[in-house]
C-alpha cells in the first residue's frame, strides 16, 4: 500500500514517513529502530490463559515482544475480554490509534502482570540481550538485532513449517475473533483504499 501512495501521492507517502520518524525522536534507539510507517500495536490476547504458563515461558515471551514492538516503534498490549481492566486499556489504545484519544503512558513490564509499553517507552538497554543461541553458527549468521532475536526465538521454541499457499487466512474465523481489533482494522483498511483511490482519480482528472 505504501508503495501505491507513493505513486498517487507523493507528498502524502512523505508526510507519513515523517510522521513515523516523529514518532521515535525522542527515543535513544532511534538510529537502531525500523519504525512503521503508520501507528502499530502488538496485542497480545487471550493473556487470561497466557497467565497460567509457565513462569520461564512467560519472561522469555515478554522480552521477545518487548524487542520486537520496541523495534518497529508500535505499542504492546496484553489483552483478554474476559478481564474488565484489561478491555478499558484496549479500549483506550485502539481509540488512540483510530481517533488520535489519548493515549496511556508508562510501562508494565513484570512478566507476572499483563504487560503495557507506549511506543517509544522502552530501550534495547532495558529489555537486555536475546536468550543465548546454543548454535555457534547462528551467532556467525546473525548479521543485525532483528535476524539475532529471530534466531533466539527459534532455539527456544521450535517452529513448524507451514504452506503458506494452504494456510488459511485466520482473521475471519470466529475462533479468532476480537470484534474491537478487527473493526479498527478493517476501517483503516478501508480508509486507506478510498485515499489513495481518490487521489489517483483527482490525479489522472488534473492530468485529462
Amino acid at each position: 500500500m505504501m508503495t501505491s501512495l507513493g505513486r498517487a501521492d507523493p507528498a502524502a507517502h512523505s508526510r507519513i514517513l515523517a510522521a513515523a520518524a516523529a514518532r521515535l525522536a525522542a527515543s535513544k534507539d532511534k538510529d537502531m529502530i525500523s519504525a512503521f510507517p503508520i501507528p502499530l500495536a502488538f496485542i497480545g490476547a487471550k493473556y487470561d490463559e497466557f497467565q497460567n504458563f509457565e513462569s520461564e515461558d512467560r519472561r522469555q515471551i515478554v522480552k521477545v515482544l518487548r524487542f520486537f514492538a520496541h523495534y518497529y516503534c508500535a505499542d504492546l498490549l496484553f489483552y483478554s475480554s474476559k478481564m474488565e481492566n484489561l478491555t478499558v486499556r484496549g479500549r483506550a489504545l485502539t481509540g488512540h490509534l483510530a481517533f488520535g484519544t489519548a493515549n496511556n503512558k508508562g510501562m508494565i513490564t513484570d512478566h507476572s502482570k499483563p504487560i503495557f509499553v507506549a511506543h517509544g517507552e522502552d530501550s534495547f538497554e532495558e529489555i537486555g540481550p536475546p536468550p543465548q543461541l546454543k548454535n555457534a553458527l547462528a551467532n556467525l549468521r546473525t548479521s543485525n538485532l532483528l535476524s539475532m532475536w529471530r534466531d533466539a526465538f527459534d532455539e527456544i521454541y521450535k517452529q513448524k513449517e507451514l504452506n503458506l499457499e494452504q494456510e488459511a487466512d485466520n482473521s475471519s474465523d470466529a475462533l479468532f475473533a476480537e470484534k474491537a481489533i478487527d473493526k479498527y482494522i478493517e476501517q483503516k483498511n478501508r480508509d486507506l483504499e478510498l485515499y489513495i483511490r481518490q487521489r489517483r482519480e483527482r490525479k489522472n482528472q488534473r492530468e485529462g
